[in-house]
C-alpha cells in the first residue's frame, strides 16, 4: 500500500519532467529547421553570385540575361543578409555594366578600324575589370562564409 502511495507521489513529478524534455526536444527542432531553411535561402543567394561570376568568367563578359537573373535570383538577400551582402550585389551589378559597355565600345572601335587612344583606355579599363571579377571568386566565398558556416 505505501509502495502505491509512493509511487503516485511521484509520477506527477514523472510526467513534468518527461512532458518538459519533449518540450526542450521540439524546440531544439525547431530551431534547426529554422536554420537549415534559412541556409538553403542563404545558399541560393551565393549560388546565384557564383554563376554570374562564372558566366563572365566563361564569356569574358556579361549578358543582359545574366545581369536579369543576378537581381531576379538575389532578389531576397535584402531581408537575409546585413547591408554588406546587398551592397556587394549592387557592386556586381554595376561592375558587370561597366563590363558590358567596355565590350560594346571596344567592338564598336575594333569594327571601324580607328583604334586610338579612347579604344586602349576601354581595352586597359576593360582588362582592369576582368581581372577584378576573377577574384572575386575567393571575395564571395570570404563574405558568406560567416552566413553559410555550420559550424560556430
Amino acid at each position: 500500500m505505501e509502495i502505491i502511495e509512493i509511487s503516485k507521489a511521484l509520477l506527477t513529478p514523472l510526467i513534468a519532467i518527461v512532458a518538459v524534455y519533449i518540450a526542450y526536444q521540439q524546440y531544439k527542432l525547431s530551431k534547426f529547421n529554422t536554420k537549415r531553411e534559412l541556409y538553403d535561402k542563404n545558399l541560393s543567394v551565393y549560388k546565384a553570385i557564383m554563376d554570374y561570376l562564372g558566366a563572365i568568367l566563361v564569356s569574358g563578359n556579361v549578358s543582359s540575361l545574366d545581369t536579369a537573373n543576378l537581381l531576379r535570383n538575389t532578389s531576397e538577400s535584402y531581408f537575409l543578409f546585413k547591408k554588406d551582402v546587398a551592397d556587394y550585389i549592387d557592386e556586381l551589378y554595376k561592375k558587370g555594366n561597366k563590363l558590358h559597355m567596355y565590350k560594346i565600345m571596344i567592338d564598336r572601335y575594333r569594327n571601324d578600324n580607328s583604334k586610338n587612344e579612347e579604344y586602349e583606355s576601354f581595352c586597359q579599363k576593360d582588362e582592369e575589370l576582368f581581372e577584378w571579377f576573377t577574384k572575386q571568386f575567393d571575395e564571395t566565398k570570404k563574405l558568406f562564409k560567416k552566413y553559410l558556416a555550420l559550424h560556430k
